[in-house]
């Protein structure tokens, strides 16, 4: 969750760069979140699997990898639907030799405002399976 707070506080900072060099500083703090996703998504896949586990008295990683692909897809396919809704949106022209200010201000949204709202949801799905977690392990944090 501290991943997913810090990535959303630092992608924000999008919304106001308006220079090279601050974009550039911007993502180079995201390395930071990002590592910590690439990190989270291996192990909150493998605490799912062990927790199934547990409860079914059944391994089934092969299913919980398919799904995990299919979900994968699927968010790529979201990403370009965004993507495109946003483009045509904000007036957005290719290979135009100037972009319309709206153009801009589209961008920035797309990248400072949109993923804030996905990782808001993220976030919130954490909460959520970390109270589960937690009640299904009677109350006892882990160390």
């Amino acid at each position: 969750m501290v991943a997913i707070a810090l990535y959303a506080c630092i992608e924000a900072l999008l919304l106001v760069d308006r220079s090279p060099a601050s974009v550039l500083a911007t993502g180079l703090l995201l390395g930071v979140p990002v590592a910590g996703f690439m990190v989270l998504l291996n192990m909150l896949l493998a605490e799912v699997i062990d927790l199934d586990a547990r409860r079914t008295g059944r391994r089934r990683e092969g299913m919980y990898l398919g799904v995990n692909g299919c979900i994968v897809r699927l968010g790529l396919s979201l990403q370009y639907a965004v993507m495109a809704i946003f483009f045509a949106i904000s007036g957005y022209r290719a290979g135009a030799s100037v972009e319309p200010p709206s153009a801009v201000e589209g961008f920035r949204l797309l990248l400072g405002l949109v993923p804030a709202l996905f990782l808001a949801g993220a976030f919130l799905c954490m909460r959520v399976y970390d109270r589960m977690r937690s009640l299904s392990s009677g109350g006892v944090e882990r160390s």
